[in-house]
């Protein structure tokens, strides 16, 4: 297993996507819910969907939490898990992400 790279912000999701280089695979992003400690699912992404200005135009503002991902392991029968790094986006949640919201809280 190949060690982390360095942060290069607490809260860097591009930062540290670009650090992993072409070991991460698939980034799963979760939006966390207002005033609560829930997380909503939102997908999995590319990590070339990870730069800042894609991800407040498609998601808009939030806290996230982007789980970074690698190669399938035959052994585990999952992918090797990286990292996880919570960020905060400011703005208004996009239609996208609201849509998303009221699913996963079956409204």
């Amino acid at each position: 297993m190949t060690a982390k790279p360095p942060r290069q912000a607490p809260d860097d999701i591009e930062g540290q996507v670009y650090a992993y280089g072409r070991r991460v695979r698939v980034v799963q992003l979760w939006r966390q819910l207002e005033r609560s400690d829930r997380w909503t699912y939102l997908g999995r992404l590319a990590p070339k969907q990870c730069g800042i200005n894609y991800l407040i135009a498609r998601f808009g503002g939030g806290t996230y939490r982007a789980k970074l991902y690698g190669d399938w392991s035959r052994a585990l029968r999952r992918e090797e898990y990286l990292e996880q790094v919570t960020f905060r986006l400011y703005g208004q949640p996009s239609q996208e992400t609201l849509r998303a919201i009221r699913r996963m809280s079956g409204a």
